[in-house]
């Protein structure tokens, strides 16, 4: 399996990572917080209001903030994400129904470190919070030693090592049995062979 030379490998923070989710529509969250756990992320808070989320990003250690663009009340998602960035130097993926321009040009002042579009994938959600961690982390890095913020990342390979990590998560936790993996990613058998091979 390839790895970037800067930062730490994908692997490593997987078992720690903490994840908040900021979700006005309760079975959103509820999908949301069961797939992170089943991917062996924690899930301390579960927040519906931006007030809610400052509030818990002041009691909670989190790494990553899962954050809905539309939140009811007088905090949108895309305010909370600015003030998460500014406050507590949380990196945010966005979560949203709507992919269009306008939406998404507004979302990129709160500088997320994605966005995921509604309704949500497992292995699209795999993927994108390993990638955030992932880049998040190597900022952190970089700007401890006072450089200058890059994409140290090449996104086709982190998106290989995130597929191939999921697919052999969830092979361990069906028995190495390839069609019941197969059936839980929505794939077949010949992707999940392609995937593994990929790492010889």
């Amino acid at each position: 399996m390839k790895t970037s030379n800067t930062g730490p490998e994908l692997e490593a923070s997987l078992p720690e990572a903490r994840i908040m989710i900021v979700e006005d529509e309760s079975i959103v969250a509820l999908s949301l917080e069961f797939m992170l756990q089943q991917m062996g992320y924690q899930v301390p808070a579960v927040v519906a209001s931006g007030e809610d989320a400052l509030e818990r990003a002041r009691e909670t250690k989190l790494n990553l903030v899962l954050m809905d663009i539309s939140l009811a009340g007088p905090m949108d998602g895309i305010e909370t994400a600015t003030l998460l960035r500014d406050e507590h130097a949380l990196p945010v993926v966005f979560l949203t129904a709507y992919s269009d321009t306008s939406t998404l040009e507004r979302a990129k002042r709160a500088e997320p470190y994605s966005y995921l579009v509604k309704p949500i994938q497992p292995k699209d959600l795999y993927a994108t919070v390993e990638i955030a961690l992932y880049k998040h982390a190597n900022d952190l890095v970089r700007r401890a030693e006072g450089l200058p913020l890059e994409p140290g990342l090449n996104l086709d390979e982190a998106l290989e090592q995130a597929e191939t990590l999921l697919v052999r998560r969830v092979l361990a936790q069906t028995g190495h049995n390839v069609t019941a993996a197969a059936r839980l990613l929505g794939t077949n058998r010949a992707r999940i062979y392609r995937t593994l091979n990929r790492e010889k």
